[in-house]
């Protein structure tokens, strides 16, 4: 009877897991359902994207946005861009969400990726090495016994360098560790050689001639000249000062030439930079091996075909000879040059596989990130990105399909540069601005003067009478500063709530600002202006001594770093400041 009861509490037991399994799975269904719903809702709308002119400006939206925005540290809020300077914001980042994304879900598979790469990226730079060798080192005695017959190696003897220097009639030549940048530094000397050899091969164009009778062989040379100057570019710059600093940039001057809209940034870390730096050596060592060396390639290959037909070459019969030692010396020379260019093609081979495995690891580990960045995206319901990130990462936007826009400061931004920002899917576009202030900076003078390329957007709709909304109430300014805009705007008046307006200060919330008499005074000096080597942006050296007198001025009376803020409308004035000046690091200085 016991066994009985035990055998039927077991069954109940097996049947009341099985229940419980059940009602665990139905609620694991019922949650993704309601997930998906929930996103295919939501990307039905599609989240909500603000775009800025600067940096500064999407953080200051971002952190109003904060108190808005359900659990904003879930995803619901995105930034794009690494130009924040904001550590509130820092978490909100996109790259930030990636990190901890591929931590809990794909982290083993990016890893393998990655891993794939570094050893594929090693597998190229001692391929690079075995080709400085070949040029440096000469004959080896792996190159001799990979080529060499089994009746040679046996009249020969022992292959070493030592013979084989002895063989070939000239001393051992020690290879230094640093051979294949020697080898490299030799071949810009080259490369200029053959830059003029091209040049003088290249028929001279008669005075009648057209340029559709130019021949084919004149085409041909300038492209291996255009080729050669490029490769010798790649060179100089992979031999440059390593310890060189790269130039800090301004991460609120982005998109203000037309030129930062045509160049779209790319979104890298700024701690990235020393990374950066060495995957340019190594693509400058691919660049190299692909499109220069003789050996590889054929010098006077001027097609793909060309180059191939260049790498098919015949073993010579001093190859078939079974005693090496009956060669004599000029036979001897043409086997060794025979074996290097032999040795040089099979690490072409090689290395073109080796090159095409990288770019398939390359485009698996793109497409991954991708899509994590996509997935994170689609399940924001704020989206923050400045106008150049938003170009940079278009392809990445267009795929999240946001439905209404927003756009700060639309009359300060190319109407090129919003309307790219544009995607079909979007259904509102809301710009704020203000077209009686600063237009688009253009720096051809020609194309704003003659194709109104500094017209923006926002300013061409104002012009056509599209209805806009003018804010009357202002709250920024107090009345003694308005008085000075208040002449270009109809109906302006100061919100009752400026009145009385405290400034915080060391010695407490004051009425006015310590020691000023007046909100507002002009300065006039006849410092004069000197160039800044930024660009056409100038400088002012006594204008920078003035306000730096004034700040240590107005925080001698009290006031507190965070209330001070220094503008100017030059860029070279601005990074002349921050250098001269380290010690205003807590004051906010910005470009107007």
């Amino acid at each position: 009877v016991v066994q009985r009861e035990i055998e039927r509490l077991g069954v109940r037991q097996h049947a009341l897991r099985q229940k419980i399994n059940n009602a665990r799975m139905q609620q694991q269904e019922l949650e993704m359902q309601f997930e998906f719903e929930s996103l295919t809702q939501r990307r039905a709308f599609g989240p909500i994207m603000i775009i800025t002119f600067k940096n500064h400006a999407l953080d200051e939206y971002l952190l109003d946005c904060l108190q808005w925005i359900q659990d904003p540290a879930q995803g619901n809020m995105v930034r794009l861009g690494a130009g924040s300077l904001s550590e509130e914001l820092r978490k909100y980042n996109l790259n930030e969400y990636v990190k901890e994304e591929l931590k809990s879900t794909t982290r083993g598979y990016e890893g393998q990726l990655r891993r794939q790469l570094e050893a594929n990226i090693r597998t190229q730079r001692q391929i690079v090495e075995q080709v400085a060798q070949v040029h440096s080192a000469g004959l080896t005695p792996n190159m001799m016994l990979k080529y060499m017959t089994d009746s040679q190696a046996q009249t020969f003897g022992p292959v070493t360098q030592h013979n084989i220097n002895k063989w070939l009639g000239q001393p051992y030549k020690e290879v230094p560790p640093n051979a294949w940048m020697d080898f490299a530094s030799h071949l810009l000397t080259c490369l200029e050689k053959e830059a003029v050899a091209n040049a003088q091969k290249a028929p001279k164009k008669s005075e009648n001639e057209t340029p559709e009778e130019a021949s084919e062989e004149a085409k041909a040379a300038a492209k291996a000249n255009a080729k050669t100057n490029k490769t010798k570019q790649v060179w100089e710059k992979l031999m440059a000062d390593e310890g060189e600093e790269e130039d800090e940039s301004d991460p609120d001057d982005e998109g203000v030439a037309i030129s930062a809209f045509a160049a779209l940034r790319q979104d890298h870390q700024r701690e990235m930079k020393a990374e950066r730096r060495q995957k340019e050596r190594q693509q400058a060592s691919l660049d190299f091996l692909k499109g220069f060396s003789p050996l590889l390639h054929g010098r006077h290959a001027f097609t793909k075909e060309a180059a191939k037909a260049d790498r098919q070459i015949e073993a010579p019969q001093e190859a078939k000879c079974p005693n090496l030692r009956d060669l004599r010396p000029e036979q001897r020379q043409k086997l060794v040059r025979y074996w290097s260019k032999k040795q040089s093609i099979d690490l072409y081979e090689r290395y073109a596989a080796v090159i095409a495995e990288f770019e398939e690891l390359n485009t698996l580990l793109r497409e991954h990130l991708n899509q994590v960045k996509l997935d994170i995206l689609r399940r924001a319901q704020l989206i923050g990105v400045t106008t150049t990130g938003c170009c940079a990462n278009l392809a990445l936007l267009r795929e999240v399909q946001p439905v209404v826009v927003f756009v700060e400061e639309a009359a300060e931004i190319l109407e090129s540069q919003i309307i790219s920002c544009l995607t079909e899917h979007v259904q509102q576009i809301v710009l704020l601005g203000d077209h009686k202030q600063l237009r688009p900076i253009v720096n051809n003078f020609a194309l704003a003067k003659h194709c109104n390329i500094d017209l923006s957007l926002f300013e061409r709709m104002g012009n056509n009478n599209v209805r806009c909304q003018m804010l009357a109430n202002q709250r920024r300014m107090t009345s003694e500063i308005s008085e000075f805009v208040k002449p270009m705007y109809d109906h302006l008046y100061d919100d009752p709530s400026l009145e009385g307006r405290l400034l915080p200060s060391v010695h407490g919330e004051l009425e006015g600002v310590p020691g000023m008499v007046h909100q507002v005074f002009f300065w006039t000096h006849d410092y004069p202006e000197s160039e800044s080597g930024i660009g056409r942006s100038v400088m002012n050296l006594g204008e920078m001594q003035m306000v730096y007198d004034t700040i240590g001025y107005l925080l001698a009376n009290g006031v507190l770093p965070s209330s001070i803020t220094v503008l100017t409308p030059y860029k070279g004035q601005l990074v002349e400041m921050r250098r001269r000046y380290p010690q205003l690091n807590g004051i906010e200085m910005q470009t107007v």
